[in-house]
């Protein structure tokens, strides 16, 4: 279990009689901003968006950066807007900015009250770092703390994005009809004490073609963010050699089928994500992203 800690805010200028947010509602802009990097940000029809509110103060929120900034990275294919809200002092904000540099480099901005009241106060929402999903039609479709799936609920946003058009079919594809069997030799294990992604001995993921994996699809082996300490002395370093000792870096395997039923092995590193996410042989007419 994950224990997710937040940061109380004085929300002196959101009162009780303010929390009229609700799932579903209109996005309010993000007007009278100063921004500090990146930017200008706009909650437009047709774009999903992140809005953060962050302070750098708050240790959570710090702890939060590199997530937010992995996911920044990761969905800048998809055109998916993020920016980390604060109102704190411009000087403030900016030093810290620059003290981190690659380490944060999504959109930064000081946001002007109506911006907090309309997204916080609206919720009732008193504790940071805390995230808004803004769906393509613009309205609110999540929001809690940025380490609570938040990537899902990106996702989720980007499945329902209108006008999207479904994958082309790819001509003499096969359909595979039952899960296939891992071949002698593969051992793919199911990271610890998590089963979201479904990955068993039994039943890797099915991926599609090029066209059907790409996307909201690649972040199913994006397993970056999960430790996984309990198959410790089974895992691999990074060269993929065995590995097992105290300092090694945590490379877990996993069989993917394509829609042909062909296996394919890919390793994920656990242990330094930022060094080295994923590490696979991609085939040919198969894609992975980071």
């Amino acid at each position: 279990m994950t224990l997710l800690v937040t940061c109380a805010l004085a929300m002196t200028a959101c009162s009780a009689t303010e929390t009229k947010g609700k799932i579903g509602s209109p996005a309010p802009a993000l007007s009278g901003m100063t921004w500090i990097q990146g930017g200008p940000v706009e909650i437009k029809k047709g774009q999903v968006a992140v809005v953060e509110f962050w302070a750098t103060w708050c240790p959570p929120c710090r702890a939060t950066i590199p997530h937010l900034n992995d996911l920044y990275k990761r969905y800048a294919t998809n055109d998916v807007a993020f920016v980390g809200i604060s109102n704190e002092r411009v000087d403030t904000v900016k030093a810290f900015v620059k003290q981190m540099g690659d380490k944060m480099t999504y959109p930064v901005a000081i946001g002007a009250q109506e911006v907090h009241a309309g997204y916080m106060g609206a919720f009732g929402v008193n504790g940071i770092p805390h995230a808004f999903v803004v769906d393509a039609d613009g309205r609110i479709a999540w929001h809690g703390h940025p380490m609570d799936n938040l990537d899902k609920a990106i996702d989720a946003a980007l499945g329902e994005a209108p006008g999207k058009a479904p994958a082309p079919a790819v001509s003499g594809a096969k359909t595979p009809k039952a899960p296939a069997k891992v071949p002698a030799g593969i051992n793919p294990k199911q990271t610890s004490d998590d089963s979201t992604y479904g990955y068993t001995k039994e039943n890797p993921v099915k991926l599609g073609s090029r066209e059907e994996f790409g996307g909201p699809a690649a972040s199913r082996v994006y397993l970056q963010h999960l430790r996984d300490s309990k198959f410790k002395p089974f895992t691999f370093d990074r060269d993929g050699s065995f590995g097992g000792g105290p300092d090694d870096h945590i490379l877990d395997r996993y069989t993917l089928v394509d829609s042909d039923g062909n296996p394919h092995q890919i390793f994920i590193d656990m242990y330094h994500p930022e060094n080295a996410p994923l590490k696979c042989k991609a085939p040919k007419g198969m894609y992975f992203s980071k």
